[in-house]
Parts: C-alpha cells; structure tokens; sequence
C-alpha cells in the first residue's frame, strides 16, 4: 500500500501541499488506516492527534490542504469533509482550544534609529541588513521579497533599481506573493530628511560593497542575503524586543501610514495588499503622509505594474 500512495504524491504535488500530506499519510500509515481517499474515520482520527499541538485554525488549514491535493488527484473528499463526523470535531476544537492571536511588535521609526546606530556602516553585511531593514518599512515589503527565495527569478539584482531622482527611486520587483504571473511592479522607495532614509542606505550598501556582483542584497560570503541571516542581526541590535519578526516592517511601515492619515486604498496599493487583510496590521503608529505632502506623487501609478 505504502507505494501505491507514494505513486499517488506527484512531485509537483508534493511542493505544493508537501509537508501537509506527507503528514496526513505517514500518520495514516503508522495506525495502518488507508489515508487516499480520507473518510469520515481518517481524518477525525488526525484531528484528535493534532489537537493540543495545533489551533483549531491550523487544523482547518491542513484539511483544506489535503482537499485540494484530492481535488487535483480527482478524489472525494467534499463528503467526509462536510460529515456531521468531521464539522462537530472541528467546532469542539475551536471552543475546547481556543486561539489565542499573539501580535507580533511592529518596527517604529525609534527602532529604526536604534538600530542605526548600532550598524557598523562600513560592514557589507550590516550596511546591506540595514538597507533592507529601511526599504521594508518604507517600501512596505515583505521580508521574502527582499531576502533568499526559493525561486531564484525572485532574487532582486542591482539593475532592478530605478534611476534615482529627488523623490527616491523605484525598486522593480519581479513577482510577489499576488503577482503569480509575473506581470511585476514597482515600488517606490522614498528619500527621508534623516539617517534613516532608505535611499541613502541603499547607497552607502553599494558605496561599502565596491563590487560587480548582480545580487542587491548579499551576505559577507558574497551570497543572497537570507530571511534566517536578516533575523539574526535584528535580534543582535534590538535584543529587548523578542516579539520583532520579518513582518514588523511591513506591519510597522502600514501602521505609520495609517496613522499618519494615509487612506486605505493607498496603503493596500502601496503594500501591494490584493483585498483588506492590510487591516489586521495596522495598529497604533505613526510615514506616507509626508511623502505625499512634500512629494506628491499620483496615486493611480504608485507600486502599479508597469508595461
């Protein structure tokens, strides 16, 4: 049986829904249950070993996980899914395990002030961590976007950055998280009357480097800079805050931009949001405002796709 399933994972499939089926199988296999397809025994019995070790919110991502690699495989899964079996355990989970939302801290402009000062800017490592530190706050980045991908198309080379002008730049950014056909776009980095501005960081990074190498972002070895890299040096300079994550920039840069009076459509088109999940990141802090008073730009084109 186990290599009739393993036929059954393709390859492709398995770098989609991997590590989730692979979980669902094994576990099926070590209480020789047949996992393909699920049923209404199967997959309580994996809920009831999830529990206490996974949110009921996890749980149902991992179902829909498994769902979908059905689907693709054209097996049923809608009908022990939607069992009365499998709902009730699902909502006993929810109300016997309670999520428990634990917020990230968001990145501040103090904390970008702390942690240049705590730079040494004539490092090629720290003087690069500290320019992707600013272009992901004022950019709105997200920390993949900036950082070693999987998809090396994805990597961010020196001649995706724009001319710069007395506004900032633009960085291009080849594709994202919702821009799967690679239509792209461009994000505008703006110049701040401070040491914090992103432009002047990213010009001081080039100035340090002195080399010919494509990559934009690298570590000292000479190779792409990595997310696991970028965290490690954040947690050296703002040591007291262990609540910092990649996503405090993106969260920290939206925030400001809404507290400063920024609407929303313009915050979603500047962080590249496709729907209103910005939302829940946008908490209390004060940046864009003053971009836009001091340097107006139209809203239409800002962070568009361009042909």
């Amino acid at each position: 049986m186990e290599s009739l399933v393993q036929r059954r994972i393709q390859r492709r499939t398995l770098r989609s829904y991997g590590s989730t089926v692979k979980r669902y199988v094994t576990f099926c296999q070590s209480y020789n249950i047949n996992p393909l397809p699920p049923s209404e025994e199967s997959l309580p019995i994996w809920m009831a070993h999830l529990t206490g070790t996974c949110s009921a919110n996890t749980i149902a991502n991992y179902l829909s996980a498994v769902g979908d690699y059905c689907r693709m495989e054209g097996l049923d899964y809608d009908t022990p899914r939607t069992s009365f079996r499998v709902t009730s355990m699902l909502q006993a989970i929810r109300v016997t395990y309670p999520t428990q939302t634990i917020h990230k801290q968001l990145i501040s402009i103090d904390h970008l002030h702390l942690i240049h000062a705590s730079v040494n800017h004539t490092s090629i490592e720290e003087a690069t961590f500290f320019a992707i530190a600013t272009c992901a706050f004022f950019g709105l980045f997200r920390l993949g976007e900036l950082t070693l991908h999987a998809d090396v198309r994805r990597t961010l080379e020196r001649t995706h950055i724009g001319k710069e002008t007395e506004k900032g730049l633009y960085i291009r950014l080849p594709a994202s998280k919702t821009d799967q056909t690679w239509q792209g776009c461009n994000v505008f980095i703006p110049k701040w009357t401070s040491n914090i501005c992103p432009v002047k960081a990213l010009n001081n990074m080039l100035a340090v480097r002195n080399d010919n190498v494509d990559t934009l972002f690298i570590m000292r070895e000479g190779t792409t800079f990595t997310r696991t890299r970028f965290l490690t040096l954040l947690k050296r300079y703002l040591p007291n805050n262990p609540l910092l994550s990649g996503h405090s920039f993106r969260a920290g840069g939206a925030t400001w931009a809404a507290n400063l009076g920024l609407s929303e459509l313009d915050i979603s088109r500047m962080g590249r949001w496709s729907s209103q999940a910005f939302r829940r990141y946008i908490r209390n802090h004060p940046l864009l405002q003053y971009i836009y008073t001091h340097h107006p730009l139209n809203p239409q084109t800002v962070n568009r796709p361009q042909n």
